[in-house]
């Protein structure tokens, strides 16, 4: 499937790609840097006010608990679909390091971060003014790990209460 996609959306990537060479298309690496996530943005959670750092503009982790319980929907999807783990895993994962954009690099200055490389190599990023938008798409495949981990923990303790009864044993409602 991915090669067909390749297949599909090549050409029009590959032309994308000329004109944006052509007429020297890109955004002003300081202002990307701004509306860029930093490790304290995702330290931050706006549901609940807890803060592991005050300097932080951006409040992007969906919740501990959500969090946690993504990393728990990983490991039951496992055992039944490793297609949606790695179709959700690699979700999370490019757009939690897309977010950081010019944040990510070997050294302070914006010029020398992997977001350069990465808008050369892959012009349509270039494009890109607030590369923290990305985060909408790590809290989403969190969220829907969080939800598969909680559709298995209801459903695991609703069939040993169910067996309970069968035996015979008082069970307390739910």
């Amino acid at each position: 499937s991915l090669m067909l996609i390749s297949l599909a959306i090549g050409p029009m990537l590959y032309k994308m790609h000329q004109i944006h060479q052509q007429y020297d298309f890109g955004r002003d690496i300081e202002r990307v840097q701004v509306l860029s996530a930093s490790l304290s943005s995702w330290t931050t959670s706006q549901a609940l006010g807890i803060s592991l750092s005050d300097s932080s503009s951006f409040h992007l982790l969906p919740g501990w608990v959500r969090t946690c319980l993504g990393g728990l929907g990983i490991f039951i999807c496992f055992r039944r679909s490793r297609r949606l783990v790695v179709l959700l895993a690699a979700l999370v994962m490019s757009s939690f390091l897309l977010s950081f954009g010019a944040n990510i690099g070997w050294s302070n200055s914006a010029q020398n971060s992997v977001w350069n490389l990465a808008c050369e190599w892959f012009s349509p990023l270039s494009r890109v003014r607030s590369p923290y938008r990305f985060a909408y798409f790590t809290q989403l495949g969190v969220i829907l790990l969080a939800a598969i981990a909680s559709n298995h923990i209801l459903r695991t303790a609703r069939l040993s209460c169910l067996e309970m009864r069968r035996r015979g044993e008082q069970v307390l409602q739910i």
